[in-house]
């Protein structure tokens, strides 16, 4: 468990490792739509606990369907619209975590 890391952003700026087989990384997606982190076009809002991250295929089968798993990890102290703030190293339902985030905006909170 993350307890102080960079601030996970959304709108497909920060990556994520997906731990399995057919896609290797993706995007985040979902985030606040009135609370942001970044300067110009680096900027987007903050991913939250329950955001979705970008739709890839996931392997249980050779055929590696689609699915957009929540984040399930993200800070207990640290709330932005009434979801805990996600941070890099935060995950998401299944073997998703976040692998980037913005270098200067730092989130705590287990």
């Amino acid at each position: 468990m993350t307890a102080v890391d960079m601030a996970a952003r959304g709108d497909e700026k920060d990556s994520v490792t997906t731990n399995h087989g057919c896609t290797t990384t993706t995007k985040t997606k979902e985030c606040s739509e009135n609370v942001f982190v970044g300067i110009g076009d680096q900027m987007a809002g903050v991913v939250r606990f329950g955001d979705k991250v970008k739709e890839h295929t996931f392997p249980p089968t050779d055929s590696c369907p689609s699915h957009q798993p929540t984040l399930a990890v993200a800070s207990k102290t640290v709330i932005i619209n009434e979801k805990g703030a996600g941070r890099r190293k935060d995950k998401y339902k299944g073997s998703e975590e976040i692998s980037t985030g913005y270098p200067t905006v730092w989130i705590g909170g287990g």
